[in-house]
């Protein structure tokens, strides 16, 4: 997975480095072994390879410096942060019952192509649009709307309270 994270922000290298790096930490033994799977995660995702583009003896190796702060878990403290992390209620929002009933517009399917994204049944019958535009069986999006308050395709928000 060769990266150029020269023309990128340090929310990609992160992305990247815990993609890399989680099953690093399942079968470490030591922390020389930890070190070596770090390493060798940060030069797949820094590789660049730019001899291709260069005429032959005109590249030279330049070593760039990377500070990682580097945190270890023993079992207890992981089992801790990841309670801690379950005990979150995340949930969605609904949609007002006002909203759903005033913002959806009962619409005509243009090509019989097209196809509801919640159920990815044909669009043939019984079709309402949002006022992002995205269309939808009229069940399938009320039903939808009765849970999170957002488009499924746009996330675009519809209101929470009456209007």
């Amino acid at each position: 997975m060769e990266r150029n994270f020269f023309n990128k922000d340090q929310e990609l290298l992160w992305t990247q480095l815990r993609m890399l790096l989680w099953p690093i930490y399942s079968f470490v033994e030591s922390f020389e072994q930890l070190i070596e799977g770090l390493i060798s995660a940060v030069q797949s995702v820094f590789r660049i390879d730019v001899l291709d583009f260069l005429p032959p003896g005109s590249h030279h190796h330049q070593d760039v410096p990377l500070k990682l702060e580097i945190i270890l878990l023993d079992d207890n403290m992981l089992t801790a942060l990841t309670m801690e992390v379950s005990m979150h209620d995340y949930k969605m929002i609904p949609a007002s019952s006002e909203a759903i009933q005033t913002l959806l517009k009962k619409s005509t399917v243009q090509t019989q192509d097209e196809c509801c994204s919640i159920c990815l049944e044909g669009l043939d019958i019984n079709v309402y649009t949002m006022p992002c535009n995205h269309m939808f069986h009229h069940q399938c999006i009320v039903t939808w709307l009765q849970n999170s308050h957002m488009c499924p395709l746009c996330r675009y928000p519809l209101p929470l309270q009456k209007l």
